[in-house]
C-alpha cells in the first residue's frame, strides 16, 4: 500500500509523516521515498494496525502544509487537502 503526499510549491520542499501522533521513519515494513514534490510512504504487508489517519507535512521556506490521509483497509484510503477549505474525497485505487 502506497500513501502519496503532493505539493505544488517553490522553494522544493521536505517531507514529515505522522501516524497516531508518532513520527514515522523509514524501517521494517515502512519505507518512505521523497522527490521534490511527492513523498511516498510504503507500507508492506498492510495490518489491522495500520489503519488510521495518517499526516503529511511539507515545509519550505516560506511555510507549510498538512495533509491527512485515512486508511481505512488495504486499497481503500480517504485523502484531506488542507487549504483554505478543508477538502476530502475517498480514493478506491490506493497503489498496494
Amino acid at each position: 500500500m502506497t500513501l502519496i503526499c503532493d505539493v505544488i510549491a517553490y522553494p522544493a520542499v521536505s517531507f514529515k509523516w505522522k501516524f497516531k501522533a508518532g513520527d514515522v521513519t523509514s524501517g521494517g515494513r515502512i519505507n518512505i521515498t521523497d522527490e521534490d514534490f511527492r513523498s511516498y510512504l510504503h507500507i508492506h504487508d498492510v495490518e489491522e494496525a495500520d489503519r488510521g489517519d495518517y499526516q503529511c507535512t511539507a515545509d519550505n521556506v516560506i511555510g507549510s502544509e498538512m495533509f491527512t490521509v485515512y486508511l481505512l483497509k488495504p486499497g481503500k484510503i480517504i485523502v484531506c487537502l488542507a487549504f483554505d477549505l478543508f477538502v476530502c474525497f475517498l480514493n478506491n485505487h490506493a497503489h498496494s
